[in-house]
């Protein structure tokens, strides 16, 4: 089971007097994927998301752009 994460990121600027936040969301894969999935490490990859009948299907490829 592939686990989400919903964080907030703060970021200073202005020489720390100001912080900007965000929202950021992580997918946590089990360790039985990490050696697989460590292929696509440092390489710029598509994302398409597909809802449908009450599940969400996530599909990562990477890019072809040379």
């Amino acid at each position: 089971m592939v686990k989400l994460r919903f964080d907030k990121s703060k970021r200073k600027y202005k020489n720390g007097r100001k912080i900007y936040q965000y929202d950021r969301i992580t997918l946590v894969f089990p360790k039985e994927y990490h050696d697989l999935l460590k292929l696509f490490r440092d390489k710029k990859l598509s994302i398409q998301v597909v809802k449908k009948d009450g599940s969400i299907n996530i599909s990562l490829s990477e890019d072809q752009q040379p």
